[in-house]
């Protein structure tokens, strides 16, 4: 669809939509301290053209006391029929890049200084200097400052560029520079995904996305997306995800308000590319308390009695051997009930109010006699 939309207006476009791609990617590490190595093979071929795009890589990347560097290799050849190109047209080119990132927590957290070079066959070398960094909760806003020099007439470049990431859209601006002139940027982008339960605006969508669903879970942070949180209705979509591979989708535990406990905080998911795919969490709504039960003659209820919530008899807790039992998505006033022994012959009934008892951590603590 994407390509389809992309080719209004251009008369060579048909030519170049992909008929076919194959990708593989191995990665091997090589203990401890010797560094991880990559490898990467693409191949496309196109829709009423005879030619092909292929591409090989390998890379290695290492750490040494904070301080990362990796040094890549690229082999690429051209495909497609962009502006008539024929098959003598077509060309080979080497790409090779090494890049270093120094951690400056000493002086700014969360602030690197970075270098990088690249060099190929058929254009300039580049060198680039500069710092980048992350602020703001769950690090939603992130800053670089770059200045580069080209060898070929590029000559020098520079750039400043903030980008802030927030639970519905993604605001970006920047100022950069080259012997061309100036440029001052700035942008606003975002996604809405429509699906069965309504509608979610969200950050930019990817190629590949997941719709997390966490009902009445609102503000809960997405791990590995800055920024991203549920909305009001608990439904937020992530896009860092890779097609045809496992990917962990993890709620931010540490988000979650104190009248929210789900029942799962990781969900696994294996979309294929291009897909939508929903990643289901339950969530209790309501507070936690965890609540010491007695029998009339004070002695506590049995261990092992299993404890619901008046209404919902699904979900049920189990109590410990002092008749302490832990409950989550209470409502303020209620009616529990107990039971035990074979096939729950032993019943009994808790009215519980927790208006005004003792609350530490956003936890209940209350003592009830059950009768």
């Amino acid at each position: 669809m994407q390509e389809i939309l992309d080719s209004w207006g251009e008369n060579h476009a048909s030519g170049e939509r992909r008929r076919n791609r194959m990708e593989v990617t191995l990665s091997q590490s090589l203990g401890d301290r010797a560094g991880s190595l990559t490898m990467s093979a693409v191949r496309e071929d196109y829709w009423h053209s005879p030619h092909s795009a292929s591409s090989l890589g390998v890379g290695y990347n290492n750490s040494w006391q904070g301080i990362s560097y990796g040094i890549n290799g690229t082999w690429s050849k051209n495909g497609g029929t962009a502006g008539g190109r024929t098959r003598n047209s077509q060309r080979s080119d080497q790409l090779i890049s090494l890049n270093i990132s120094i951690p400056l927590d000493r002086f700014l957290s969360n602030t690197w200084a970075n270098y990088a070079m690249n060099t190929s066959r058929h254009s300039s070398t580049t060198h680039t200097v500069g710092l980048n960094g992350m602020a703001l909760e769950g690090n939603a806003l992130n800053w670089s400052v770059q200045q580069g020099y080209g060898t070929d007439d590029v000559g020098y470049t520079g750039s400043a560029n903030v980008d802030y990431r927030g639970t519905y859209a993604e605001t970006t601006a920047g100022y950069s520079y080259d012997r061309s002139g100036e440029r001052l940027n700035y942008g606003l982008a975002g996604g809405i995904l429509a699906h069965a339960d309504g509608i979610t605006f969200s950050q930019p969508l990817g190629e590949t996305n997941v719709l997390v669903k966490a009902p009445g879970a609102s503000g809960v942070g997405v791990n590995n997306q800055s920024g991203a949180k549920t909305d009001y209705h608990g439904y937020t979509v992530t896009s860092n995800v890779s097609p045809y591979r496992k990917n962990d989708i993890g709620l931010n535990t540490s988000t979650l308000p104190d009248d929210v406990e789900l029942e799962l905080t990781n969900k696994t998911v294996v979309p294929t590319r291009g897909a939508v795919v929903r990643a289901d969490y339950v969530a209790n709504v309501g507070s936690r308390a965890l609540l010491t039960l007695v029998l009339s003659n004070q002695q506590p209820v049995p261990f092992g009695a299993r404890v619901s919530i008046a209404g919902n008899e699904g979900r049920s807790a189990i109590v410990d051997e002092g008749g302490q039992v832990y409950l989550t998505g209470l409502a303020a006033q209620g009616v529990l009930n107990v039971a035990w022994e074979q096939e729950n012959t032993q019943r009994c009934q808790v009215r519980y109010s927790l208006d005004g008892n003792n609350n530490v951590g956003g936890i209940s603590l209350a003592r009830y006699t059950c009768h």
